[in-house]
Parts: C-alpha cells; structure tokens; sequence
C-alpha cells in the first residue's frame, strides 16, 4: 500500500546538496531519491549503496564493469518522515522493453538479443566471479541503454522549460507530475545495454530467501532452496526468451489468477524435462505433487502441459531457432 511518508517528494527545480539539481544542470546526471523504512531510517536501498562499495572496493578493469551503470556519488537527504538514501548516476536513455517496441521484426530482434547477452554475460562473470554479488532482479526494465547522443537531454529538459507538462498539487510538500516520454534513438545513436538498479542484490555465494520477480525466479528460489550465482544466469535465460518471444516464458496463474508454485513447476517439467525434476523433489512447497519415484500426480487437477520449448519459440526458425533453444537450455538447466 502507498504511504506518502515513505517517500521524499522531489519537486522539478529542486537543489540537492548545492551540486544536484533537477533538469537545470550543465552536467547531465541522474538523482535517484531512495524510500525509506518506516522507522526512520534510510531505507533498504542501502543494499545498493553496499553492492556498489564492493565493486568500487576490488577495483576490477574487467569488461563486464563497463556493462553496469556507473555511480558517481551518494548522499542522504531529510524528508518529512526520517533520511532518505540518494544516488548520483549516469542518465539513460530508454529500457530494453521500451526498445522491444521498435524493433519487432525477427532481425532487429535477433541483433538486440545477442547485443543484450554479450553484455549481460560480461556483466555477470564479472559479478559473479570478481565483485562477488548477484543482482537478483534482472528484468527489461533494469536493462537500460547509455546515452549516445547528448541532444536527447538537452531536448527534453528545453520542452519541459518551454512547455511544463500538467502537475497536480496535492498540499505544500507533494506534487504529482505527469511523466514526459523521452525520444526514441535512431539506428545511428544507439547507445548500448547496461544492467542497473542493485537495490535487491546479495553480496557473497550462498544466500537464501525470495527473490527476483516472480515469473522470472529460478527453480532454486521458488522451491525455498539455498541459491547463488546460478540464479541469476537462470532469470537470464527466462528474461531473454521473454524478450525475444514478446510473451512469457512461464504464466503460473490459476483460473482466478493467483500465482501458484505448482503451475510453476508444471510448466518447467513441460519446457524442461526430466532435469527440473530434482528442484521439485528437493523443495519444500512442491514436493506434495511428485510420488516416490519422482512422477507428477496431478495435484489439484493440474497436469503437465503439453507442450515444449520447441513448439512455443516462433521468432526463429531452422538452425538459428536450433542454436537459441540450445543456448537456453544451458542457461535453464
């Protein structure tokens, strides 16, 4: 549920720390203005404050650094309700879902696919293997492109100076803006993917807990097991079929529209195979479904679909949709 004292309630002009100010800079940079915990404090976006300080601790030249949004400062700021965590980032342009849209035909998503994955897959060696951190939350909207051309903010702070868009004001502290859409790239200023936003990431190898969203999640969180870096190479593989298929991979939702970890696991066995049947064995909120030797009982009427990987993908075809399926497969397996 909303509650306004969360939240800090930036107002369009405003000056952060004498150095930041919104749309008014000579410099370009992004503020992002943390929520924080109900007693006060600043809020849990203190984990990305952490996921930072350890990528700038072990100081890595490795490529996939330069696939992750950079941050150049962080403050805190005092709101109505307690102390708020801020970061100063590098702006971006749109997010990768954003860019689904114009580029629908099956080569323009073929480029984006294996342009988001080189970069991706950097970004996770370089994560996984030297900062030591998974992000856990890998989703379209987190995979946003730099800015390659200036002009695209220079333009969109000039119209909203010339042409303030509608602003309702609520009382002396709280304003709702309506949101300006920035301009598209064209072909020849694309800037390129980078992964953001850390504020669900873990620092170190073996974690428990829930994370990443849930049509996204890796059989190892869904069945409440312990988890690492695998986790978020397998929301990759789930993350680039959505992106490549325009539609979900996995839709575990009754006739009432409630998640369900048992459709879940359904559907894996059916794109999966035989090799998700020992995180459904192993979990502790599936294991009901499975007999003794391991055969789906259709629990509550629901049975395995039938259907596989092969069937459902549709974007490509012959040896290209052979090699994508395969590639997949390593990722989900």
């Amino acid at each position: 549920m909303y509650d306004p004292e969360e939240f800090y309630h930036v107002h369009i002009g405003e000056i952060f720390q004498s150095n930041y100010k919104d749309l008014k800079t000579a410099e370009f940079r992004t503020v992002k203005v943390c929520t924080r915990h109900k007693e006060g404090t600043a809020g849990g976006n203190c984990v990305e404050d952490r996921a930072y300080k350890q990528m700038a601790l072990i100081g890595s030249e490795h490529e996939g650094a330069g696939y992750i949004r950079s941050l150049h400062n962080t403050f805190k700021i005092k709101g109505p309700g307690g102390k708020h965590c801020c970061f100063v980032f590098q702006p971006m342009h749109i997010s990768i879902q954003e860019l689904r849209r114009y580029k629908h035909d099956a080569e323009g998503t073929k480029f984006m696919m294996n342009w988001v994955l080189h970069n991706l897959l950097h970004a996770m060696i370089y994560l996984h293997e030297e900062a030591r951190i998974v992000h856990a939350d890998i989703h379209a909207g987190n995979v946003m492109l730099t800015v390659k051309d200036p002009t695209i903010l220079k333009d969109f702070e000039q119209a909203e100076l010339e042409d303030p868009l509608p602003a309702k004001v609520i009382d002396a502290t709280r304003t709702v803006y309506t949101s300006r859409k920035i301009r598209p790239p064209n072909e020849q200023q694309l800037g390129y993917p980078v992964l953001c936003d850390f504020g669900s990431a873990r620092i170190g190898e073996q974690q428990t807990g829930l994370i990443q969203p849930e049509l996204y999640r890796a059989p190892e969180v869904l069945f409440s097991l312990p988890w690492s870096y695998s986790a978020d190479i397998r929301n990759l593989g789930v993350f680039m079929w959505d992106l490549v298929e325009d539609k979900r991979l996995f839709d575990p939702r009754d006739d009432q529209e409630h998640d369900m970890e048992i459709y879940h696991a359904a559907e894996m066995i059916a794109y999966l195979g035989q090799s998700s049947l020992e995180f459904v064995r192993r979990g502790n909120i599936t294991r009901l479904p499975m007999d003794v030797k391991g055969k789906w009982k259709d629990p509550f009427g629901i049975k395995v679909p039938q259907t596989c990987l092969e069937d459902a993908a549709k974007v490509f075809e012959g040896a290209e949709k052979s090699d994508f399926l395969e590639f997949l497969r390593m990722m989900l397996k």
